[in-house]
């Protein structure tokens, strides 16, 4: 299940993050979740989290988005979850 990132999520979304060898990313879960242009989420098998991903929007006269940070653990990777 994908679903909206709640502040109880940090620690297995960053374990997650861990798991595909990008560590040191609390301070992005940190910065991404306190602004108002971006949302985070995450990817939920069996109560455990195994994937995370961010949206940004970028306003203007042509509003932009950016999906980033997609990260889903080896072991459920190629399941559809990214």
């Amino acid at each position: 299940m994908i679903r909206p990132f709640r502040s109880s999520d940090l620690e297995g979304a960053v374990a997650a993050n861990d798991a595909v060898g990008w560590s040191g990313r609390r301070v992005l879960f940190d910065y991404y979740s306190t602004r108002h242009d971006c949302a985070l989420f995450v990817a939920e098998v069996n109560g455990e989290i195994v994937g995370t991903g961010g949206a940004t929007i970028f306003p203007g006269a042509r509003a932009t988005g950016w999906v980033h940070d997609i990260v889903v653990r080896p072991g459920q990777q190629r399941s559809g979850l990214g």
